[in-house]
């Protein structure tokens, strides 16, 4: 699975390495018949709802916005199928990102598999934040949530798009800054993660 950060600090160059990216990994995907898919996260700030100033509990919240999840291509469509996805994509709107909870609804999509080796590859420039929200929560969130994906057995991978933050949560990360590092960085992890799988 390749999941996409799509939140407001993505806008410009750095979503168009990542649609880039995850578009020739699913392309290679196909051409070597490896099931997969690929979907986005942000969240909904216009609908974001008022924290009450004295929260249930005396408890706050880590997080005020929806979430926002896309499915740009499923397991079953073919990447020839899903090229307008990866087009109109350019043009959702980029607001703040919840990376915990989208890497954990990607990892509870994954485990309905059958297949034996699940991956998980997340394409993104920095850390959680929901305005309002709490960050330390929502990055101990994600720290968690990677560590519970390997725990089960899903390899866990950070592709750095323009940021080294991926480094704080993803024990296996590469770092992506250029089309360059596209080719040299990106292409050589799918390089591996291909000649995992057909062992």
């Amino acid at each position: 699975c390749f999941l996409v950060d799509f939140s407001g600090s993505m806008v410009g160059l750095k979503i168009e390495l990542a649609i880039q990216l995850a578009m020739a990994f699913s392309e290679s995907c196909d051409l070597l018949d490896i099931p997969h898919e690929v979907l986005g996260f942000t969240t909904d700030y216009g609908a974001h709802f008022r924290c009450p100033s004295k929260s249930p509990a005396g408890v706050g919240y880590s997080r005020w916005e929806p979430l926002r999840h896309y499915i740009l291509k499923t397991f079953e469509q073919k990447f020839s199928q899903t090229k307008h996805a990866y087009a109109n994509a350019l043009g959702l709107g980029l607001d703040d990102n919840a990376d915990g909870e989208a890497v954990l609804w990607a990892a509870r999509r994954l485990v309905q598999r059958q297949e034996q080796e699940l991956k998980l590859i997340v394409l993104s420039d920095g850390y959680p934040n929901v305005a309002g929200g709490k960050d330390s929560a929502m990055r101990a969130h994600l720290k968690g949530a990677v560590q519970r994906c390997m725990t089960a057995g899903i390899e866990t991978i950070g592709l750095g798009i323009m940021s080294p933050a991926v480094a704080d949560f993803y024990p296996d990360h590469v770092v992506i800054n250029n089309l360059d590092d596209l080719v040299s960085g990106g292409y050589r992890k799918l390089a591996e993660i291909f000649r995992q799988s057909s062992h």
